[in-house]
């Protein structure tokens, strides 16, 4: 990315707003580029500014932070999204995961974690408090959700690229196939797995990686 990464922030609670300007607004590597306090705002707003990562903190007046990713990210192809919240269990993660967004961070590290957290989910990577990560792979793994050999070579792709956070339209770039062909495959691969949700799709990715590349 030949520009800094640039941020919308959507809480609230003006304080923590005010604060996340002015820190990130101090980095090279970020600039803010919008911030409202409302789902409402955020929908007006964010389409029409260009913008890299979307942060909504998880409870907002009128929504919450993955249904806004929920309903945002489609409408913006290359766009990334990172909930913020105080705590983070694996429901919420789930949430987050299926919603599209890469992922949840708590609002409590420390400015080189936050700085981390932040620069891997506009890669694109999944972002998560370990512990967590690990709850929702072991989850997943426990409830035995179909083979992963089952799957043709070209799913196997689509499914390592969803377990790295791409969304259906950015895997049809990538790819070169048209956005309904992949949203076929992904509904096939899913059906193949015995899941339901991107969430387990993704967890099961994980997992696959975990497990061909064991450090």
């Amino acid at each position: 990315m030949g520009h800094p990464i640039r941020l919308f922030f959507v809480s609230h609670a003006e304080a923590i707003r005010e604060l996340l300007v002015d820190v990130f607004d101090a980095e090279d590597a970020f600039e803010v580029v919008g911030q409202c306090s409302s789902g409402a705002q955020a929908l007006a707003l964010v389409p029409h500014t260009p913008i890299d990562l979307l942060l909504p903190t998880q409870l907002l007046p009128d929504t919450s932070g993955t249904e806004l990713c929920r309903t945002l990210l489609p409408q913006l192809p290359g766009t990334r999204a990172l909930v913020l919240s105080s705590t983070c269990d694996v429901t919420l993660l789930a949430e987050a995961l299926d919603a599209g967004a890469a992922g949840v961070t708590t609002v409590y590290l420390d400015q080189a974690g936050f700085d981390d957290a932040l620069l891997r989910a506009a890669r694109g990577e999944t972002v998560a408090p370990a512990d967590v990560l690990r709850a929702l792979l072991r989850r997943e793994r426990e409830r035995g959700t179909g083979p992963v050999a089952s799957l043709t070579p070209l799913e196997r792709e689509i499914f390592e690229l969803i377990g790295q956070g791409l969304r259906n339209a950015e895997i049809a770039e990538r790819l070169r196939l048209a956005h309904g062909t992949v949203r076929n495959y992904v509904t096939r691969l899913m059906a193949k797995l015995g899941v339901q949700r991107r969430a387990q799709v993704i967890a099961m990715a994980l997992q696959a990686e975990a497990m061909d590349n064991p450090r």
